[in-house]
């Protein structure tokens, strides 16, 4: 508040054209650049060429430097405290490219910060060059509202940055995103970072973070996770060690409350592949006796990751009260798999090592549970199947013995 102040009060001090402006410290973000589409129509009354439809706004990255010594063209003006979530922007490239690694930062997403950015208005000049990406801009990381897109150069197709959901956040600050409709098994490739919380901000008490460390150039850095309470304010957080394990057995949980009184927990389950830690599995997984229908309708689904799909269990059909796994080594730590009329339950290692594997279920009705199995790395096993019709819930655990 005290920087949106300064920012006003120095305007109403010398009341001139702005050469340049904290784009998110304004009420309305949006009306500034439609006061520069207007300004431009205003300095051409008697030309219809420049009707205010006509007008398009051009929006140039430029370096620090570069904004210290040329001033912005007439009409135009300098945008700053912009901040990229899921891709970072080169000016010597000038172009987006791929992120460093993240730093794990308890504000979440944006933690990239875009150098300012020179918008002008023109009149169009021809068509628009198929190597530029219409990146979104949203007031906040929740990204509730839509203020424009900005046409970035880049290498890539510009879809790669659309299906990751890469944007431009203006207020990077303590915020309260939304959880992703579909809980699911997550990898995360070194360097993103992935923030779950539930989509009715005002029912929550804490959010849940896990992600990779910032670390010099030639150390390895460690996965990390954290917890956040609905201030911003950091109230835990644990990271994995080089023997990929997770310390102390941490374990964040994240209770929902409804109205109803209607309770279920997230929990975080952490592995790598191997000692380089390049990816990181995350678990969502509804508490033992807690989950009931009313929170059922708000979390669709829990999906299990597959070898070439993803294949989506509704909880109305397959509602897993209890699951917990422990792991060394394993990606793919469990699928379910279509054969016949039935599904399979099968769970693969893909570790150096071996591991064995313990599979308790109880359904109705009774089946006969198969024996503890040794898997060999890279082994596929099926532990059992799930017929349809069958009358769950189901209660499954799942647990992995380290290597020697």
């Amino acid at each position: 508040m005290q920087l949106r102040y300064t920012q006003l009060d120095n305007w109403l001090v010398r009341p001139q054209h702005l050469d340049q402006v904290w784009w998110g410290g304004l009420a309305d973000p949006a009306g500034l650049l439609l006061a520069l589409k207007q300004e431009l129509c205003r300095a051409h009354p008697m030309d219809k060429a420049w009707a205010l439809e006509n007008i398009v706004l051009r929006f140039s990255p430029k370096s620090e430097q570069h904004v210290s010594i040329h001033p912005p063209p007439k009409g135009g003006m300098y945008l700053l405290g912009l901040h990229a979530d899921g891709f970072a922007y080169s000016l010597a490239g000038d172009r987006v490219q791929e992120p460093p690694e993240l730093l794990v930062d308890w504000r979440g997403p944006g933690a990239h910060p875009m150098p300012p950015v020179l918008v002008t208005a023109h009149l169009p000049t021809g068509p628009q060059s198929a190597d530029l990406w219409a990146c979104p801009v949203y007031d906040t990381p929740s990204r509730h509202r839509l203020l424009t897109s900005i046409h970035l150069p880049c290498t890539e197709d510009p879809n790669h940055w659309d299906i990751r959901g890469a944007c431009l956040i203006l207020n990077h600050a303590p915020f309260w995103p939304a959880l992703p409709t579909k809980p699911a098994v997550r990898v995360l490739a070194q360097g993103d970072t992935f923030l779950v919380t539930h989509e009715y901000p005002e029912t929550v008490n804490v959010s849940l973070a896990i992600g990779w460390e910032h670390v010099p150039e030639g150390y390895v850095p460690r996965p990390h996770i954290f917890c956040i309470d609905k201030n911003g304010h950091l109230e835990s957080e644990g990271v994995i060690d080089k023997e990929n394990r997770i310390d102390s057995n941490m374990s964040i949980k994240m209770e929902l409350v409804e109205d109803s009184d209607v309770k279920a927990s997230i929990e975080l389950a952490l592995a790598s592949i191997s000692q380089q830690m390049d990816a990181l599995i995350l678990y969502v997984i509804l508490e033992d006796g807690m989950a009931k229908k009313q929170l059922l309708q708000r979390i669709k689904s829990i999906f299990l990751r597959m070898v070439d799909k993803t294949l989506e269990i509704p909880l109305a059909e397959y509602r897993m009260e209890n699951f917990l796994c422990q792991w060394d080594t394993a990606v793919e730590v469990c699928r379910l798999q279509r054969v016949g009329v039935d599904w399979q339950l099968q769970a693969t290692c893909t570790g150096y090592r071996a591991s064995t594997v313990d599979l308790e279920a109880f359904y109705s009705p009774p089946v006969e549970l198969p024996a503890p199995v040794e898997l060999s790395p890279y082994e596929t096993v099926c532990l059992g199947r799930i017929s349809e019709g069958v009358d769950l819930p189901l209660h499954l655990q799942l647990s992995w013995d380290y290597g020697k």
